[in-house]
């Protein structure tokens, strides 16, 4: 559609196309009718042609009236031309009317012949009205001489109308009494409908265009209803037939809709545009107004803004805003976090807020209302910055407009641009003060390298004056030792616009030389044009002396003076780019049992033994062998270009060297060292690579009894690995439940009663499956895991004898494995009395398994905490006795329970077995004068157990009468007994 009509005209041409629908429908009638006698007859007939003609005739002296008195507003020559050819139009009609038949003779007698030529001849002057119209966008004639159109049309018409009148029998024949129309009437009218389709094809092609001024639609509508009424002129044989006066009734249509467009271009629309002109001015003399107001309040805004008067500022912007726009109240508010704070306000705006729908301000950025009693106008400022300001006026008696709303806004955005302005000077101002008080050296030289502005702290480094420096190049405070090179490299990249950054030896005026770090990059204009050159100085001389210190300390293990792990990682890299192909190695010594020699003999002394050992290291070492110190006891040897037989010689020469005596502290020490050896290609390893493979070849030394050395194999990698696997996977245990307990009991010699069940701990990993307790306890203690590990066997055993408890089974003592590490806890006392009184049960519920690594970590602390967790309640047990450094003052001071014979003395002890039997039996006799229980571990023959009860053992654990169980069997073993 929108090709067809432009939108432009979519509005007349709905109106138009009703028309004409309407005017198409009124055929139904017509046909239905168009036998009825009632017309038939010549004077009802006679009667009904001259109103329809008068009419006729009225409106096309309306057109042309309207159209002649309304030329000098309208400029348009073709509806000039359009008007005049009505005026002949109205002529030919008023003829052809009273020639018709029945009518008096007017000049001549009147008839049939006579009324259709007049009637012709006003058709064709109506066609050609309407093309001068249709060809206006395409063909516009001049309007001027608008007299001499209206003469000649009117000359037209009087010698058109004397033709016809006096000279007809010249003229063809159009009608014969009897017969009808004629051929050459028939075809006139054919003629006539063509051109008033043709007249209606452009018009219906200038609706395509944009609208101008004409009412296209109804002019083509007219034209088409023209062309409706010519046909029935075709087809009547009688002039009183009803054909006749359909089309009389068509043509009465086609004038309205004709008269209608003309009126509208002519008159309604000139007044129209008229009325809004006027309206036009009329709001542009309100907007001059308000710009008056507005520009004059930002002068005076821009006068107070130079009193630099934050306050007296805000005063006035906020008590103008009422004069911009008028109004009883003004308020201006900070948003913050959401909310508006109040900053100034003028006249009555205390409510302000009250009458604001914030949410509404929000989303929009201004908002506008009014509640009856009050009207209200916000505007919130455009910026984006956290705190936007909101400025609101109130008036109970004047609306506010969108205008309003502009010139508010104009006017906050103006005051916040000053506040900006201001907020910027100062910081200018700021800014100067921070580069003339600045403790650096700044100057600034124009393009020819010459001093216009220095600092304080500039003249003060120098030694110079103002006035000696000042229009001098900065040449003048050099010493003459900087390279050219720095120079020529200052100059080419300031010169292309870029900072340089470098150091330049100057010399102060008393002489002394100073390395001061520069900085110099260029200050462009708008256009991009260098204008001046800025210089940032830093002395760095004494920096540069503490380069060499930081080096040093960097580099360099400050107690014996070997290099440290730093220096390692730069030698390895410089090992791999000089020496591209061949190998070299690494030894990694650690130190036996060093913190036995820390705690028996002091750090001091611990310190001296690392110092010895180093120096004795570095003797031992040659020009390519570096000797470094990577932690705590830890040294390094980096052979370069060495083979693995090589490497070996120097592992044993370097255990030599560490194992001789030395003397301290007045006595002599012996200290023994672990090696780890691995051998690598220079172009392919990495440093840390290389020092990881060298540990775990020395923690493979250890596993061997220590003193010795071992070389890195894939085979130790893939143990660590496995290692490594096992402990990530030993992390998450307790985060996924897989820990699990069973008991295995512990019966009395004689009775078989069962007194107590020990606790042990299995782990079921959903990603390894069962792991056996000798891999994952010792990785746990290793890992610092064991702790939280106790913990929960703690607390799930004190569950488990709750639950026994409840059932109503008889009490049983358990005994827990409790980790050397958990002794360094202070809290360690509480916590298990936490648990035990969370979980219900007693402490003498649960027996505390500690090993010998207790005592032997610090005696004095693991004294303390046996005795709080004795007085606590708890039992305390010594497990694994005689396999480690137990001493008999332990075991009188700490004063435990129960000991707990190891299973290596129970598995061969036989009445032959002597020397396990003496064992055993003095272990027995030496709990039992201090007053201790004994309990045999590992029991699984009546041979075993016969011995035992012959030496006196009070209790045993082990397969001969069970093996570790679940909770629940073991709940029905201690119901059946």
């Amino acid at each position: 559609m929108e090709k067809l009509v432009h939108p432009t005209h979519c509005n007349d041409f709905k109106q138009a196309s009703l028309g004409f629908v309407c005017a198409m429908l009124a055929l139904v009638p017509m046909f239905l009718f168009k036998d009825s006698p009632w017309l038939s007859g010549y004077n009802l007939f006679l009667s009904t042609h001259n109103v329809l003609e008068i009419t006729a005739i009225a409106v096309a002296v309306l057109i042309f009236s309207v159209g002649w008195n309304t030329r000098r507003f309208v400029q348009n020559g073709n509806l000039l031309v359009f008007s005049c050819l009505m005026l002949a139009v109205a002529v030919f009609d008023f003829v052809h009317t009273f020639s018709y038949t029945g009518m008096p003779s007017f000049i001549s007698p009147s008839g049939p012949e006579k009324a259709i030529n007049f009637w012709l001849v006003a058709r064709f002057c109506s066609a050609l009205a309407l093309l001068v119209i249709a060809v206006a966008p395409w063909w516009h004639i001049p309007a001027r001489r608008d007299y001499f159109i209206l003469t000649a049309m009117l000359v037209l018409a009087f010698a058109g109308s004397l033709l016809m009148i006096f000279f007809q029998e010249f003229l063809p024949s159009t009608f014969i009494e009897g017969q009808g129309l004629t051929a050459f009437k028939i075809a006139s009218e054919y003629v006539l409908v063509g051109l008033f389709l043709f007249a209606a094809v452009l018009f219906s092609v200038g609706l395509r265009s944009p609208k101008t001024s004409a009412n296209t639609s109804a002019l083509l509508v007219s034209s088409l209803l023209m062309a409706v009424s010519e046909i029935f002129f075709t087809l009547y044989q009688e002039v009183t037939d009803t054909y006749n006066f359909f089309g009389h009734v068509y043509k009465i249509l086609a004038y309205v809709f004709l008269y209608r467009a003309i009126f509208v271009e002519a008159v309604t629309r000139p007044h129209l545009h008229l009325a809004e002109e006027v309206a036009t001015r009329q709001q542009q003399a309100e907007d001059l107004a308000h710009q008056v107001r507005l520009n004059e309040s930002l002068l005076e805004l821009s006068n107070i803004a130079a009193e630099h008067n934050d306050a007296s500022f805000l005063a006035y912007a906020v008590e103008h805003a009422r004069y911009v726009v008028p109004s009883a109240g003004a308020a201006l508010y900070e948003a913050t976090n959401g909310e508006l704070e109040l900053l100034m306000q003028s006249g009555e705006a205390s409510t302000a807020l009250n009458y604001v729908d914030l949410a509404e301000l929000r989303r929009r950025g201004s908002f506008c209302a009014s509640s009856g009693e009050m009207h209200v106008l916000a505007v919130q400022s455009k910026s984006g910055e956290e705190h936007q300001k909101v400025i609101v006026l109130l008036d109970p008696e004047r609306f506010f407009s969108a205008r309003d709303a502009q010139m508010l806004t104009v006017w906050l955005e103006s005051t916040l641009t000053w506040c900006v302005r201001l907020e910027q000077e100062q910081q200018v101002n700021l800014l100067s003060l921070a580069v003339e008080q600045n403790p650096n050296p700044i100057f600034i030289t124009d393009i020819d390298a010459r001093i216009e502005y220095a600092n304080k702290a500039y003249f003060e480094s120098s030694g110079y004056s103002p006035e000696e420096l000042i229009g001098q190049d900065p040449k003048v405070t050099g010493s003459g030792r900087t390279p050219k090179s720095v120079f020529a490299d200052l100059w080419s990249n300031i010169l292309n616009g870029n900072p340089w950054s470098g150091e330049l030896i100057n010399r102060h005026k008393n002489g002394g030389e100073v390395v001061e770090m520069t900085t110099i990059f260029p200050l462009k204009d708008r256009q991009g044009n260098i204008v001046k050159y800025i210089s940032f100085k830093n002395d760095v001389t004494k920096s540069i002396e503490n380069e060499k210190k930081i080096h040093q300390l960097s580099f360099f293990d400050q107690m014996t003076g070997l290099p440290n792990t730093s220096s390692y990682q730069a030698n390895f890299a410089a090992l791999g780019g000089e020496a591209q192909m061949g190998s070299s190695a690494l030894l990694y010594i650690n130190l036996d049992n060093f913190k036995l020699i820390n705690d028996a003999l002091g750090i001091e002394a611990g310190n001296r033994v690392l110092c010895n050992i180093a120096e004795r290291l570095q003797r031992l070492a040659q020009h390519d062998c570096k000797v470094y110190r990577i932690s705590g006891d830890v040294f390094a040897m980096l052979l370069e270009n060495s083979d693995i037989r090589a490497a070996g010689e120097w592992a044993v020469k370097v255990l030599n060297t560490v194992r001789a005596p030395m003397r301290i502290e007045d006595q002599n020490t012996l200290v023994t060292a672990s090696i780890g050896l691995v051998e690598f290609a220079n172009n392919k390893a990495g440093a840390d690579e290389v020092l990881q493979h060298a540990e775990i070849a020395m923690y493979e030394a250890k596993k061997k009894g220590r003193n010795n050395f071992q070389v890195y194999s894939d085979k130790l990698h893939a143990g660590a690995s496995e290692q490594l696997a096992l402990l990530s996977t030993l992390n998450f245990a307790l985060e996924r439940q897989e820990f699990s307990l069973v008991f295995q009991p512990q019966v009395t010699m004689n009775e078989r009663r069962i007194v107590g069940v020990e606790a042990l701990l299995r782990w079921h990993s959903s990603e390894l499956g069962e792991v056996s307790p000798g891999q994952f306890i010792p990785l746990a203690e290793r890992s610092g895991l064991i702790g939280e590990i106790d913990k929960w066997v703690f607390r799930e055993a004190a569950r488990q004898a709750r639950i026994w408890q409840d059932e109503g089974l008889h009490e049983v003592v358990i005994s827990v494995n409790l980790s050397a590490s958990r002794f360094d806890d202070p809290d360690l006392v509480q916590s298990l009395t936490s648990i035990a009184k969370e979980e219900g049960i007693a402490p003498g519920t649960i027996e505390l398994e500690l090993t010998e690594a207790v005592a032997l970590q610090n005696p004095e602390q693991a004294l303390i905490t046996i005795s709080a967790l004795r007085k606590a309640g708890f039992r305390v047990a010594l497990d694994d006795f005689g396999t480690g450094y137990s001493s008999i003052s332990y075991l009188k001071r700490f004063g435990f329970d129960k000991l707990k014979i190891d299973k290596s003395f129970v598995d061969d002890l036989t009445i032959e077995n002597t020397t396990d039997v003496a064992i055993v039996r003095g272990i027995i006799a030496l709990a039992k004068s201090l007053k201790m229980a004994t309990v045999a571990e590992g029991v699984e023959t009546e041979e075993q157990w016969r011995s035992l009860q012959e030496l006196g053992c009070d209790e045993v654990q082990g397969y001969i009468f069970s093996r570790p169980l679940p909770p629940d069997q073991i709940a029905e073993l201690l119901a059946r007994l």
